[in-house]
């Protein structure tokens, strides 16, 4: 059977699973030390957290394989495609006036590899547009996605300065326009807290406030225990369900991939 690998600083999630009419169906779960990423692997599909994850967004006025190609030459240097899966991101909204692009480039470690990002775009492909707010390592991000990408915005996370998700929300709510979309909150460090800030500070904006659940998604005869484990995780693994979506081809690709020397 197919399996999943997740390598998040805190443990490496390995899922294994299966196709069953046409739906995933989770069979294992097992947690390991955390891995670097780029050891290689013998996982059908490996998922890289943010940290692992090189990215470089750019507004688009002529967007092609040339322009990706510049980007990646002067922004993402130590990116390649002999070490590296990389790929391109296309927004449809605008933002400051412009389309955005966003590259990412993570290991080749795997069979396929992918971003947490890129997964968790791929399980938004299932539910209606709705904006996505979370921390992955050193970066926040916001993304507005349902059967489309409309925004993929990064921000740095700053050095000692207690930001939250409501913070990051309050930013960027006078450039985009969030209103009726759902919430949903995902990533590192995801506490209820946080769900109430966001509806104290910014949830006027949203009809639902809520914590990334696409194993709603799946089926699962996993045990007890396992079930609980992902469950009460979902913040931080739901990039997985996108990432088995996407190897499975049940969803459409959300990135183009690139090559480059």
């Amino acid at each position: 059977m197919p399996t999943c690998e997740y390598r998040h600083p805190l443990r490496t999630i390995v899922l294994t699973y299966r196709l069953q009419a046409g739906l995933l169906s989770l069979e294992e779960y097992h947690e390991t030390a955390t891995v670097d990423s780029a050891t290689p692997s013998g996982a059908d599909v490996v998922v890289h957290h943010g940290d692992a994850v090189a990215t470089h967004s750019y507004p688009v006025l002529t967007d092609n394989a040339e322009r990706r190609i510049f980007e990646l030459d002067h922004f993402l240097q130590e990116v390649t495609s002999l070490e590296h899966h990389i790929v391109a991101i296309e927004s449809r909204g605008t933002y400051q006036g412009s389309a955005w692009t966003t590259l990412m480039g993570v290991d080749k470690c795997g069979r396929h590899n992918v971003s947490d990002i890129e997964g968790i775009l791929a399980a938004a492909r299932l539910d209606e547009p709705t904006v996505y707010v979370g921390r992955s390592g050193s970066r926040w991000w916001v993304l507005d996605a349902g059967s489309t990408v409309e925004h993929v915005l990064c921000i740095p996370v700053s050095e000692g300065a207690s930001t939250s998700h409501a913070d990051v929300l309050d930013s960027v709510q006078q450039m985009l326009d969030f209103k009726g979309r759902r919430c949903t909150v995902f990533g590192d460090a995801v506490t209820p807290q946080d769900l109430v800030g966001i509806q104290q500070r910014v949830g006027k904006q949203f009809h639902v406030v809520e914590r990334f659940q696409p194993f709603r998604h799946v089926l699962s005869k996993l045990t007890a225990e396992s079930e609980r484990r992902v469950l009460s995780r979902s913040h931080m693994l739901g990039c997985m369900v996108g990432a088995m979506l996407l190897h499975e081809g049940l969803v459409a690709p959300v990135s183009v991939e690139l090559e480059t020397a």
